[in-house]
């Protein structure tokens, strides 16, 4: 295959002109594998670098383009797999997480109510109890001198009693200021009220 010394142009056999650039073929001619160079010698087995910059833009920009889809490609596959794993995996195991720690937040603010009322009623309780206990030793102290006051009254006055006349002039004397003794409550307030009536009479007859 026949090559114009010139611009390179392949040439049919036997062409007389180069049917590109009008050089005539009478010259020495470049056999196939051989390039042309600016001096019009002939460099055997140089490839020709293509002088036209669209095709080596081109050719960059084809290049480009296939790393460009590679990377989006691999981009869109992070995203979808990303996007799998929060619908999948990411929500159940957050309301798996949240919903116990909600139960247990409402189980400790019930007990801790339920501790509360709990602990209330007992201060209550024992509040009733330490007021009812102050009024019985209130009324026992002042049954107690109701019935030594008493008691000092007539011993001062000189009253004598045999046993049953001083069992009688108690009993008169304490149904008249607090009523007949019924409950066990008030059969107690009687007694002491009997025995500081005889401790009140003794004192009393001593001083007359």
């Amino acid at each position: 295959m026949l090559y114009c010394k010139k611009c390179g142009n392949k040439l049919e056999d036997g062409a007389n002109f180069c049917p590109k650039c009008g050089c005539p073929t009478d010259s020495t001619l470049a056999n196939d594998g051989d390039t042309i160079v600016d001096n019009g010698k002939f460099a055997p087995n140089v490839q020709v670098q293509p002088t036209n910059q669209f095709e080596a833009s081109t050719g960059g920009k084809s290049k480009l383009g296939c790393w460009s889809i590679m990377l989006y490609t691999f981009l869109f596959f992070i995203l979808i797999g990303f996007l799998a794993e929060e619908c999948d995996g990411g929500e159940p195991d957050k309301e798996n997480t949240v919903a116990p720690q909600a139960t247990e937040k409402v189980v400790s603010d019930t007990l801790d109510e339920e501790d509360q009322v709990q602990k209330q009623q007992e201060e209550e309780v024992r509040a009733d109890m330490e007021n009812k206990a102050a009024e019985e030793k209130a009324k026992k102290e002042e049954v107690a001198k109701a019935g030594y006051d008493k008691g000092y009254e007539y011993g001062f006055k000189g009253y004598e009693f045999d046993q049953q006349m001083y069992e009688s002039t108690v009993k008169i004397c304490f149904d008249a200021k607090y009523g007949a003794p019924v409950s066990v409550e008030e059969k107690e307030l009687y007694k002491i009220f009997s025995d500081k009536f005889y401790d009140g009479y003794c004192e009393g007859k001593k001083v007359r």
